[in-house]
């Protein structure tokens, strides 16, 4: 799943993902957005799950959000090494969150933290179409 469009079908040899930031419900945009339309998707339930969104405070909602439906759901390039590789990219969050996620594992967890707090910088964003491609096809390859 990816949060974007843009990456769609890009990754050469991989089936296209299934969702994305556009999701349509009786013809107009479903706020709960892809973690919330998975309800509809059951069959992904048993199924692989990479999950790719913005690396954000927002971003880690929608991951925690996600696998309420899809606990299995792995994130892909929402980590310490990609957003510190980036630093030259990072956008302003306008208004970061800081709802406890319950949902997130380890790593991500002390990541979003780190966001939370400001660690980096204030209101780090990352967002994923800003990721150089090379940079992420390197890595999701492995």
């Amino acid at each position: 799943m990816l949060r974007h469009r843009f990456g769609q079908c890009r990754r050469p040899h991989t089936p296209c993902p299934v969702g994305s930031s556009g999701w349509r419900r009786e013809g107009r945009r479903d706020d709960r957005g892809a973690a919330g339309a998975t309800s509809r998707l059951a069959v992904l339930a048993d199924s692989p799950i990479r999950y790719w969104g913005d690396l954000d405070t927002h971003g880690f909602a929608i991951l925690d959000r996600l696998r309420a439906r899809l606990p299995r759901a792995d994130s892909v390039l929402m980590d310490r090494d990609t957003l510190l590789a980036h630093r030259d990219r990072w956008g302003r969050e306008p208004k970061p969150t800081h709802a406890a996620l319950t949902r997130l594992r380890e790593d991500e967890a002390a990541l979003y933290a780190d966001l939370v707090s400001d660690r980096f910088d204030a209101q780090v964003r990352l967002e994923q179409e800003r990721i150089d491609w090379d940079w992420a096809i390197e890595r999701l390859e492995d």
